[in-house]
């Protein structure tokens, strides 16, 4: 069986501390790995699995209420829709510039009544379909005052947009290592501007420079990268230093910090090597490869592992927490909070099991083996 964790025993309800601090509300979650913490499960085999021959970059696929299954074909600028069998019952899109086309359709979101919303960056442009995908309308992502380029987080359950500005790479950026704040911004259903949010730090990014240019930048190796997730009438924002979560109203209001008691590992050399071999593995062209070489060794790294990897919210309003994997085919571990922040359950999800959706009895992901093939998996969720 794969684990996951359910009802929390009386030492772990002794171990969750709430209180009110200047009207938010703290949550300090003690409980240690030791005591008897829930353990939900992955079914022993797979309910639903869809064949990579028609998938190519598959992102976000999304189960609807009636059991169709939805999936971004971003390879083939494409919405899949698959029946309850995983039978391909309709393509929508096609690459173009027309309302309803995808210049680079990205990843695709569930709204209310099942309906659908695509991100379009290629146009940067949001296209709306109802939950049989007809197209019904769309809007273009436009500038924020100074900002030429916000990028969307997701969408609340009224339908605003939440944006943030982007990381400057290319003329005035500087060289060396960076860890820069980043407007955020509300936009309306209709894609107008509507608030703007203030600043969040953002992630730890080296710069590799050629005279003026960014030749190339990331985060730098085991680097504290900014996470999001939104959800109903909620956004979840943390920056991975200490294990701390902040959950904000639509307008940005802090509502909760959730806590968890944890002890950040130390990076050992052998994680510096396997860092390494992982990075260079990844990239083939002679070209890349020479600049992600000098990039490694001009980059600092990291001293401790970041507190947490990227997080996301189920269907019943539990926030998942993913353990930092230091290895891209490693098992996943998740930490589970209600949606008051208590700490309720443990997860597994299998390797290579990515962009999850999950229910309150099945989690759906795609699978990519370490060619890149891509296959669609349904498992049930067994609350136990």
């Amino acid at each position: 069986m794969l684990m996951l964790a359910g009802c929390r025993s009386e030492s772990v309800d002794q171990a969750i501390l709430a209180r009110d601090s200047a009207g938010v509300q703290i949550v300090e979650n003690t409980a240690t790995a030791e005591m008897d913490l829930a353990e939900w499960r992955l079914s022993d085999s797979t309910q639903l699995e869809i064949g990579n021959t028609q998938l190519s970059r598959a992102a976000t696929p999304l189960r609807l209420s009636d059991g169709r299954v939805v999936v971004a074909n971003a390879g083939t600028n494409e919405l899949h829709f698959y029946d309850e069998s995983g039978r391909l019952i309709r393509t929508v899109g096609q690459a173009g510039s027309e309302p309803g086309d995808f210049g680079a359709l990205m990843w695709v979101a569930r709204l209310a009544a099942d309906s659908l919303v695509a991100w379009d960056s290629g146009n940067r442009r949001f296209h709306f379909f109802d939950d049989q995908g007809n197209f019904a309308r769309s809007f273009d992502l436009v500038e924020w005052e100074d900002i030429s380029f916000p990028l969307p987080i997701g969408f609340f359950d009224d339908g605003t947009l939440l944006a943030y500005g982007s990381v400057l790479f290319g003329p005035g950026a500087q060289g060396g290592l960076h860890r820069d704040s980043f407007p955020t911004f509300v936009f309306d259903e209709h894609g107008e501007p509507l608030a703007g949010l203030g600043p969040y730090i953002g992630d730890e990014i080296f710069f590799l420079m050629r005279g003026s240019q960014t030749r190339y930048a990331d985060v730098i190796p085991f680097g504290r990268v900014s996470q999001w997730a939104v959800r109903g009438d909620r956004y979840y924002f943390g920056t991975s230093d200490r294990y701390e979560i902040g959950a904000y109203s639509r307008r940005g209001r802090l509502v909760r910090l959730i806590r968890r008691q944890y002890d950040r590992p130390p990076v050992a050399p052998e994680d510096i090597s396997m860092y390494r071999r992982a990075r260079m593995a990844r990239t083939s062209d002679p070209y890349w490869r020479e600049v992600i070489a000098q990039w490694l060794v001009a980059s600092p790294y990291a001293q401790t592992m970041p507190a947490y990897g990227p997080f996301m919210v189920d269907a019943d309003g539990n926030l998942w927490v993913r353990d930092y994997l230091t290895r891209d085919d490693g098992t996943a571990e998740w930490t589970v909070f209600d949606p008051e922040g208590r700490i309720t359950a443990t997860a597994e999800t299998p390797p290579g099991l990515l962009s999850l959706d999950v229910g309150s009895d099945y989690v759906l992901g795609i699978w990519q083996d370490q060619m890149g093939a891509q296959s669609i998996r349904l498992y049930g969720l067994l609350k136990e």
